[in-house]
Formats: C-alpha cells, sequence, structure tokens
C-alpha cells in the first residue's frame, strides 16, 4: 500500500483541515516503531574482512543479527565473552586462526580469531530509512555495484568513481547478495559512473593519502589497514530512482497496522483522550501479533516445544 493510500484511510475519521504531511510523519513514526517492535524489516549484508581489520562496522540501520553469520560461507559461532581466555597474544596482538565466532560490541562486530581475507555475509533486522519524495533535482538514482574488494559503504558515505570523476553521497545499501548490491545515491553530481570502473568511499583522510602514496595501487594495498571503507566495481551506470519512498519498506501485510498509531497520534492532537488509547491499544495488540507470527513464517502444523536454558 502506497503512503498516500494510507494518509487517505487514516484521515476517514478526521476532518478535511487535518495536514496530510502530519499524518505521513505520523506514519513514518508508526513505522519505525513498528519495525523495531517485530524485526520484521530484514535485510542482507556483506563486509569484505582483509588482514588487519580488527572489526566490522554494522550498518547504520542495523538493529540486531537475524540467522547465522557467515566466513566464507562457514557458519560462525555467537560469542558472548571471554571468560576462559582473552583474545589477545601476550605481545598485545590480537589471536589469529581460522575463524570461528562472532560478537558485538557497541556499533561493530568482531571476528574471532581474526584472519586474512574473508567476506563476511549475515541478515539483520534494519530501521527503515525514509527517502524524501521532494528531494530537489537531480533526487536519488540507483547505482549496482560488483566485485566488492574492501570494507564496505555506508549510508551518509561519499563515493567517487575512478575514471569517472563522478560523486554521490550514499543513502541506503539494498539488496545486497554476497560481493555485490545496489546503492541508493543522492547529491549526484550528474556526472555518468562508467561500467566496470572502481569506486570508492572519497573522504578528506582517504585524499590526505592519496598525496602521500605514489600511486593509487600503492595506497590500496594499505587500504584495510587504514580502514579507509567501501571499494567495489561499479555495475552499468546510474539511472533514475522513480517514485522514491512512495511506500513503507515493511512487509506489506502491515501496512494497515500502522493507521492506528497514526489514528491515535492525531487523536491525541485533539485532546480525545479515549479515542487515542483506543486505537492505540489496537496498533500495540496487532504488532503483538506480528512479533509472534514473524519467528513462525517457516513452520506448519504441530510442533515440539523444547524447554532449555541460554548460557
Amino acid at each position: 500500500m502506497i503512503w498516500e493510500s494510507l494518509i487517505d484511510r487514516t484521515l476517514t475519521s478526521f476532518d478535511a483541515g487535518t495536514p496530510r504531511v502530519k499524518v505521513r510523519k505520523y506514519l513514518e513514526e508508526a513505522e519505525v516503531d513498528f519495525a523495531l517492535g517485530t524485526k520484521c524489516y530484514v535485510k542482507d549484508w556483506s563486509y569484505m574482512h582483509k588482514a588487519g581489520s580488527i572489526s566490522i562496522p554494522l550498518p547504520n540501520d542495523f538493529v540486531e543479527v537475524v540467522g547465522q553469520v557467515e566466513y566464507d560461507t562457514a557458519i560462525l559461532d555467537y560469542r558472548r565473552d571471554f571468560k576462559v581466555s582473552s583474545r589477545f597474544k601476550k605481545n598485545n596482538q590480537l589471536k589469529t586462526g581460522t575463524p570461528q565466532s562472532y560478537y558485538v560490541r557497541g556499533d561493530k562486530m568482531f571476528i574471532y580469531p581474526v584472519s586474512g581475507t574473508g567476506l563476511v555475509t549475515f541478515s539483520y533486522a534494519a530501521m527503515p530509512t525514509h527517502l524524501d519524495p521532494n528531494l530537489a533535482d537531480p533526487g536519488y538514482v540507483w547505482l549496482r555495484f560488483k566485485d566488492l574488494t574492501y570494507e564496505q559503504f555506508y549510508s551518509g558515505d561519499s563515493i567517487e568513481g575512478l575514471t569517472s570523476g563522478a560523486t554521490a553521497e550514499v543513502v541506503d545499501v539494498v539488496n545486497v547478495y554476497q560481493d555485490h548490491g545496489y546503492l541508493v545515491l543522492k547529491n549526484w553530481n550528474e556526472t555518468d559512473f562508467q561500467d566496470g570502473e572502481q569506486i570508492y568511499k572519497a573522504s578528506e583522510e582517504e585524499e590526505m593519502w592519496s598525496n602521500i602514496y605514489a600511486s593509487w595501487e600503492d595506497l590500496l594495498d594499505d587500504w584495510a589497514s587504514l580502514g579507509l571503507g567501501g571499494v567495489a566495481n561499479a555495475r552499468g551506470i546510474e539511472y533514475d530512482y522513480s517514485d522514491p519512498g512512495v511506500s513503507p519498506v515493511i512487509p506489506d501485510v502491515y501496512h494497515a497496522d500502522l493507521i492506528h498509531y497514526a489514528r491515535s497520534a492525531l487523536y491525541a492532537d485533539q485532546a480525545d483522550d479515549q479515542r487515542s488509547l483506543q486505537s492505540k491499544a489496537i496498533y500495540e495488540t496487532n504488532k503483538q501479533e506480528a512479533d509472534i507470527q514473524l519467528p513462525m513464517k517457516g513452520y506448519s502444523g504441530p510442533n515440539q516445544i523444547i524447554d532449555t536454558m541460554f548460557r
């Protein structure tokens, strides 16, 4: 369901003077609350881990890992703590070897023990990203990437084409599959990216190192240890993002539930506490039911419940 239809349905209980912009904001607020409460919005992620990489920055919209974490297709165990042994050797260097486990601290993921080059992949519950449908020209554009060589791209990154000199800002990273995916870009300088050229995170630090190293190739040799960000190859060139942000990103089946949240907020604006609480109660009940249903989507028929303790 598109946002405009949701706004229309929300306003059936209110007068025509209610600002549609306000209703849209309440619906977007509802989508974030619903996604955080149910973990229904799931994205895929990958990161090219290199020798010298200590940690993996998690995506900006990361909520929690869904399913397993893989390192070059090998499934890693989740490690809660280090009660038996340290991550470090006596010389204060990280222990190295074949990665066996991962853990999350703050906004970073750590692989233990650390290794050389390997592609880390996982799915995660995400917070929705809301695009501005009124963004000034040239608006949003898509750019596919492949052959992820270093790290990954993140929302807020500035990227540049090595050959073309095209620049843009990353808004979102979507449809990631192993070492390729799609970038949603804004502030594009309207210079065409070139198919197959290297694209990289451009920054003041990267520019500083570029002036120090003798060549781009020499800089790439130390790129990971310097922690300079994503490098990949463009697949095709940029193309228009038609109708950005036209509908919620959570699964369609839950779109109608957002209406009750928005109505509750609108009733609260009118100091109609009774109707506000009634609408909020309907919304919360639907959210709780979705939270119960989601983990069971892959099951059918009777199931056995096992009582276990997770240490």
